[in-house]
């Protein structure tokens, strides 16, 4: 690597927006990622499911792009850690 190298890796850095870790925590401690769900199962009747256990503030349902199939798993994000 040489200089010009160095100093591109620099810039990029500067550019780049702080993270706010504690946020990041707090998402991954309310978020679940759900597998091997019944294909059987429509996205409607998994999100009742979970639900049970809390407010869902997010809900993916996982499908083939080609097919709409369900692909068998999803994430769901509470609005408390301790309802995940």
């Amino acid at each position: 690597m040489d200089a010009g190298d160095e100093e591109g890796l620099k810039q990029l850095d500067a550019k780049r927006k702080p993270v706010n870790e504690k946020y990041l925590l707090g998402l991954y401690e309310r978020r679940v990622f759900a597998t091997n769900i019944s294909f059987k199962l429509g996205e409607k009747q998994v999100k009742e499911l979970f639900a049970k256990c809390g407010e869902i503030v997010k809900f993916f349902f996982a499908r083939d792009r080609k097919t709409d199939k369900a692909c068998g798993y999803a994430v769901i994000t509470y609005s408390r850690a301790d309802e995940a």
